[in-house]
């Protein structure tokens, strides 16, 4: 059991049943109780992003897997962080393995965020000609793959 005192607000919403609401917020989140016209919220804090940050800067980035570079890359475009620092991760991704499918979407799709269209449009058509020469387990799963990647490079065309 935990006991704590938080600051009781009124709120112009009345509320029949006790209700709780968790407000999502970029690795943390706000809990809110309501009930009536009163209503009290408390944060509740990971540290999680401060944690992966610390660990991006002392084990990713200096390192040269591109696997975890890559990770990195993606892990700030999904924060909507930093996309400068994604992009040169996945910049060197790509220089240690030219063959990461994964990387070249990643890195397309944050130029393509910064706004550069005519780059974004570069490393799709570099990716579709590596797709292209690649050996797959089966002809379906070529074809998908490159149909994929065409349609990628089609969407930034108009």
């Amino acid at each position: 059991m935990a006991r704590f005192w938080v600051p009781v607000e009124h709120s112009k919403r009345f509320y029949e049943a006790l209700t709780f609401d968790l407000d999502f917020i970029p690795n943390d989140a706000r809990l809110y109780l309501s009930w009536g016209h009163t209503q009290l919220s408390f944060p509740i804090e990971t540290g999680t992003d401060a944690d992966y940050r610390a660990y991006l800067e002392a084990e990713v980035y200096p390192g040269e897997d591109p696997e975890a570079l890559v990770l990195a890359a993606e892990y700030l475009l999904m924060q909507q962080q930093d996309y400068l620092q994604a992009l040169a991760l996945a910049e060197k991704a790509l220089t240690l393995d030219p063959q990461s499918e994964f990387a070249y979407s990643i890195k397309s799709l944050l130029e393509v965020r910064l706004g550069y269209q005519a780059a974004a449009r570069s490393t799709i058509a570099t990716a579709l000609e590596m797709v292209r020469k690649k050996a797959f387990p089966n002809e379906r799963d070529r074809e998908q793959t490159i149909q994929a990647w065409e349609e990628r490079l089609e969407q930034l065309k108009e």
